[in-house]
């Protein structure tokens, strides 16, 4: 018989973090599955300190009437200031720029506590779930229920099934589906497509949200370039000495750099700070000069590369305020999940709130039922354990993939492009496909896993006829970041 664990988090960023230290801080042992890159410290965890407690303030001052879910309103507005006390705020870890490394706050903390497993280079292959995977033929009509996950140790490519009393999901978005993100390459969508398949209801996957200014980098997360340099006089333009390009920070900025992208037939635009008060914007932007330094650019003397990069997945996993998803026994947390809260993100601090404040809510409405309920786990179909092998590397299918995203499902939109993006996934779907029967190995899986969300996107945009550029909006300024 598998061990059983009481909790299983799946993803050890902020979200999965934050769920599992306010679960194992009540005694619950909880096992985190955690990949390689689960443990990486990128811009999108640090959060200005003085920002994020204004933003705090503002949630309970203001009702603010971007979030189109009430109850989901209220909650982020009357706890989010609890969760912040409860999870980050004796551990606050300040950086000089005064900025705030979440990420390690969290996982510093977790290292204290005995009754925290840590299930490390492991990746999720499957939700264990009565219907598919009971041998019991009766499990079929009872009501969907997870009981726990199939995942892959990396290093052996032995899979394992792990039985859980509960399962969260706290995988992160699909942003990395684009060539550029603010996030890590490996956000690939994968809890969207496992839980899709386990039966867990989806929500606004075909939105995203694009960063008009995201520093040029292949292959790595974007860091995000403040918008108010624009408005101290940075200017856009296709090379050193062309005329710059007239922007304003709406929502079609975006729009018009990737259009000059198109008629210069370039990589990426140029920001042009060097006319600006060099000393006023190190003074004010510490964290950008230090980036650009880092990746050899001076801004007093060198134009910046930009380019419009996906910041946020607006859509995920449906969830209530405790989130619970459709599926019993199942859970899901931050980006991953759909809280019912919409809102144009251009501001670190409210997803983080986001995460924290669910989390908390998560863990105490866990905390309600682990003690009084007998979970049920069937007799396992050992039949259903993949057998991995060793596979090439597919570097070429994930460009491919990425392009098509870029070219057909991305900062510009229409219902012919989507119904392309869409055909030319499917395409690539059913080699892929018939290529993991044969001879199936966890770098196939990945890709198909990508190739499933990459569909599911599509196919939710075009049935919306959810194309860009929308109408014209404000966008709330970017913070200096780490």
């Amino acid at each position: 018989m598998n061990k059983i664990r009481d909790v299983l988090v799946i993803g050890a960023g902020i979200a999965g973090c934050s769920v599992a230290l306010a679960l194992a801080r009540k005694g619950v042992n909880v096992s985190i599955v955690t990949s390689e890159f689960d443990q990486r410290t990128y811009h999108s965890t640090f959060v200005q300190h003085e920002h994020f407690e204004e933003k705090v303030f503002s949630l309970q001052s203001d009702r603010m009437t971007e979030l189109c879910c009430s109850r989901a309103a209220d909650q982020l507005m009357n706890h989010s200031r609890r969760s912040v006390t409860e999870l980050l705020e004796t551990h606050y870890l300040v950086d000089r720029n005064g900025n705030v490394d979440i990420h390690r706050c969290l996982q510093e903390q977790l290292k204290l506590l005995s009754n925290v497993e840590w299930l490390s280079n492991c990746s999720l292959i499957e939700l264990l779930t009565l219907h598919q995977h009971s041998n019991k033929a009766n499990d079929a009509y009872k009501s969907p229920t997870c009981f726990g996950a199939l995942i892959c140790h990396q290093n052996t490519l032995e899979v394992e099934a792990i039985f859980a009393k509960e399962t969260i999901l706290a995988t992160g978005g699909a942003c990395s589906l684009y060539p550029f993100s603010t996030h890590h390459p490996m956000v690939r969508g994968l809890g969207y497509a496992i839980a899709e398949r386990a039966g867990a209801r989806l929500l606004n996957l075909g939105d995203y949200e694009f960063y008009p200014l995201g520093f040029y980098a292949k292959n790595k997360s974007s860091y995000p370039i403040p918008l108010e340099l624009l408005q101290l006089g940075g200017l856009i333009c296709s090379s050193p000495g062309a005329t710059p390009l007239e922007v304003s920070a709406d929502g079609h900025l975006s729009f018009q750099i990737y259009q000059q992208l198109i008629l210069h037939k370039q990589e990426h635009m140029w920001l042009d700070l060097t006319h600006l008060d060099f000393v006023k914007i190190k003074d004010s932007f510490p964290a950008l000069e230090a980036h650009c330094m880092s990746q050899g650019f001076n801004i007093a003397k060198d134009l910046i590369p930009v380019i419009p990069v996906a910041c946020y997945s607006c859509g995920g996993v449906a969830v209530n305020k405790c989130g619970q998803t459709n599926l019993q026994r199942l859970r899901a947390v931050g980006e991953v999940s759909c809280t019912g809260l919409v809102y144009d993100f251009k501001d670190e601090a409210l997803t983080v709130l986001e995460s924290l404040t669910w989390a908390i809510a998560c863990a105490e409405d866990i905390l309600k039922f682990l003690p009084k309920l007998i979970y049920y786990f069937p007799p396992f179909k050992e039949e259903t354990l993949p057998v991995l092998q060793k596979g090439r590397f597919f570097e070429e299918d994930w460009l491919i993939l990425k392009q098509i995203m870029w070219r057909y499902v991305g900062v510009v939109r229409d219902i012919h492009r989507l119904e392309r993006g869409r055909r030319l996934i499917q395409d690539l779907t059913s080699v892929i496909e018939e290529e993991k029967s044969s001879q199936c190995s966890l770098e196939l899986i990945h890709l198909s896993n990508a190739l499933h969300t990459a569909a599911l996107i599509c196919q939710d945009a075009y049935r919306k006829k959810l194309t860009y550029p929308k109408a014209a909006k404000t966008y709330t300024l970017a913070t200096d970041k780490t």
